[in-house]
Parts: C-alpha cells; sequence; structure tokens
C-alpha cells in the first residue's frame, strides 16, 4: 500500500525514510579502535530513601562507637579520640558522644580542649556528671582528684 510521506506532506510509494536529512541508523565502527573512543555509559542510580539514609547513618554511628570504645579498653586514646569525633559529626546533637569525646580529650592530656564539651553535656543532662566521678574506679579516667574536680565543676 500506500504511505503517508511526513517529509512531503504527500502519499508516496515505499518508506518517506529516504528522505530524512538525519540518518535513523548510526553507522557502524569501522576499525576497533573507534568502539573505545567513548567511555561506557554510566550505571543509572536509583535515589536512598529517608529510611535507607538513617539505617546507614546509624550504622556508621554504631560502628564509630563501638571503635571508639574498643579503643578505650585498650587505651589507645587518639584511636579513641577520631571515632567518637566521627561519631560526633554524624550526630551532633548526642550527648553521648560529646561526653566520650571529652573523656577522650581528658586521657590525652587536653583538659581545656574537653572542659567546654562538659560544660554543655552537663547543661544539658546533670546525670552525666554523675557517672563522671564514678569513672576514676574504673579506670576509665585517671584517678586525680583535682582534675576530676576541675571537669564536675563545669
Amino acid at each position: 500500500g500506500r504511505r503517508f510521506d511526513s517529509c512531503r506532506g504527500h502519499r508516496s510509494k515505499g518508506h518517506g525514510r529516504r528522505h530524512l536529512a538525519v540518518p535513523l541508523r548510526r553507522p557502524r565502527p569501522r576499525s576497533p579502535d573507534t568502539r573505545t573512543a567513548h567511555p561506557p555509559a554510566a550505571p543509572r542510580l536509583r535515589r536512598v530513601t529517608p529510611e535507607e539514609l538513617a539505617t546507614a547513618i546509624r550504622h556508621a554511628l554504631t560502628a564509630a562507637v563501638d571503635a571508639g570504645d574498643l579503643a578505650v579498653e585498650k587505651k589507645d586514646n587518639e584511636a579513641a579520640l577520631r571515632e567518637y569525633s566521627a561519631a560526633e559529626k554524624l550526630v551532633p546533637d548526642n550527648l553521648e558522644m560529646t561526653y566520650w569525646h571529652a573523656i577522650a580529650l581528658v586521657n590525652m592530656n587536653r583538659p581545656d580542649e574537653a572542659l567546654p564539651l562538659f560544660r554543655r553535656v552537663f547543661q544539658a543532662d546533670p546525670n552525666w556528671r554523675t557517672l563522671t566521678t564514678r569513672l576514676p574506679k574504673s579506670g576509665i579516667l585517671p584517678d586525680d582528684k583535682k582534675l576530676l574536680d576541675r571537669i564536675t565543676k563545669e
């Protein structure tokens, strides 16, 4: 039958494609070198749901806190500071992360940096002050009465 030739606006015999200025198929590459001339297409990314994001943050937070706790047990204060700082960045409003960050600073003989952190934690929840007085008995804080008084007066 006859088909409508969209390029010419009338009926013609055969396909109207022969009148198009742009070919409908891409020409095949002539040599193997032209096949690698273009990088492969990037994979399609999907959006992350809020639940997936929350789960990922929770897992990263748990990993950082666990690593920080392990570092405290091994008396590796620098690693503890690094891990608690990472955890604090994930959830900056979490008092526990700020508190253990401050404890790590004290154990590295940097109490002046720790005092503002303790102040913020103790103002938000005085129960942390009570915990602090118990830590020297467990060996987590140095058994130094002056230092402990300085921290708990914040």
